[in-house]
């Protein structure tokens, strides 16, 4: 029975993972907000079996790691387009100086918890918006989850340590998280797409740093951050670029 149960999860795992594939070929994205994706189906790596990020009871992950995919709500084509989107509220430059893993409860009445974290965001400088705070909080879907940790795909977990230009969405901008999740806090716009990475003074998109080994989350991340490399330009430069983006519109 349990060997037939997983033979019918594996096809609605397939049939799912086509539709996605679909859906990027022809270019079309459902377009929901990131914090409220659904999450389609996690992944362990070097595991055989394949099971929901929301229900952690039924892991048997051999591995710390379970990735799982989602949907990002719209696709950047341009930095220009993503730096002067309404819903671009801060660009900042900081480091990420901490982590809180939580978890929240799914919607309805399944009793399921999926877990999130809450990094603190030591700003260096803002070129968009001015929070009147040196240190933001900002929220990102993935951690720890019973003995594994789960993270997406298309927008793995930021690190203590990471050095990054983030265009970050303020939730006080936005009733429905204010009305779902309570207390206000910031998120990454576009999830990859919006998270540049200063190494040794030049700036990266996430497709293009050294931070990510994993090459199979490179090659995801890609796909939605090809639109925005930049080459590794010195920081300078590309704050230069941003402040000539903002000044023209």
């Amino acid at each position: 029975m349990r060997a037939m149960n997983m033979d019918k999860q594996l096809q609605r795992v397939n049939q799912t993972r086509q539709r996605i594939t679909n859906r990027r070929v022809n270019g079309k994205f459902p377009r929901f907000p990131l914090l409220i994706l659904v999450v389609i189906v996690g992944t362990i790596v070097g595991a055989n079996s394949i099971t929901k990020l929301m229900h952690p009871e039924s892991q048997e992950s051999t591995t710390n790691i379970q990735y799982s995919s989602g949907y990002i709500d719209k696709i950047y084509k341009s930095l220009e387009e993503l730096t002067t989107s309404p819903e671009v509220d801060v660009i900042a430059k900081g480091e990420i100086i901490a982590a809180h893993p939580y978890k929240i409860h799914a919607m309805g009445e399944s009793g399921y918890t999926y877990p999130k974290t809450n990094f603190t965001f030591q700003v260096h400088w803002t070129i968009k918006g001015a929070p009147t705070l040196e240190v933001l909080q900002v929220h990102q879907l993935g951690g720890p989850n019973g003995e594994h940790t789960s993270m997406l795909l298309e927008d793995p977990l930021m690190q203590v340590g990471d050095v990054l230009i983030l265009f970050l969405h303020d939730t006080k901008q936005d009733p429905l998280f204010s009305s779902v999740y309570g207390d206000s806090y910031y998120y990454v716009k576009g999830a990859s797409q919006g998270r540049f990475v200063v190494q040794k003074g030049r700036v990266f998109v996430l497709g293009e740093s050294s931070t990510l080994t994993d090459e199979r989350v490179r090659k995801e991340v890609t796909m939605f951050t090809k639109y925005l490399e930049t080459g590794g330009i010195r920081e300078e430069e590309f704050r230069q670029q941003l402040q000539a983006i903002l000044n023209s519109h």
